[in-house]
């Protein structure tokens, strides 16, 4: 069973946001998951309860760090911006930058280097056809 990493930004976080953001992430991975880690916030212990029964809450700061360290890149995106001015502008962002980043950021380990040159060079012949680039230049 794959790993789901999926974090939360919101205005309030309180038991109403936590069951809203428990029911959209299980909805959307379409099965329940064994662990759920949170951090030490008390208003995710009675949606989780409810919600996911069978899953085990860990509640620890340092439990995270797995999905908290695959966030630095937009976080620090987020410092270079000074901060989202809003959840609605950090939501459009990651939209749209996520998708971009995954396409250009290869996963090296294992790769031998003419290999990671292929890799990428398709990659930015995929990003060209996309954006057409080419014609523009041309």
């Amino acid at each position: 069973m794959a790993a789901c990493w999926t974090f939360w930004s919101a205005a309030k976080r309180d038991q109403v946001a936590a069951s809203r953001f428990f029911l959209k992430v299980l909805r959307g991975a379409g099965y329940a998951p064994r662990v759920v880690v949170t951090d030490g916030l008390a208003s995710y212990r009675e949606p989780c309860a409810r919600l996911l029964s069978a899953a085990a809450h860990i509640r620890d700061k340092a439990a995270n760090n797995r999905a908290a360290n695959s966030h630095q890149p937009t976080r620090g995106r987020e410092h270079r911006m000074k901060g989202f001015k809003s959840v609605a502008h950090a939501g459009r962002f990651l939209s749209i930058f996520g998708p971009i980043y995954d396409l250009f950021s290869v996963r090296r380990h294992g790769l031998r280097a003419e290999h990671f040159r292929v890799l990428l060079a398709r990659r930015f012949a995929t990003w060209r056809e996309l954006t057409q680039v080419a014609r523009a230049m041309a």
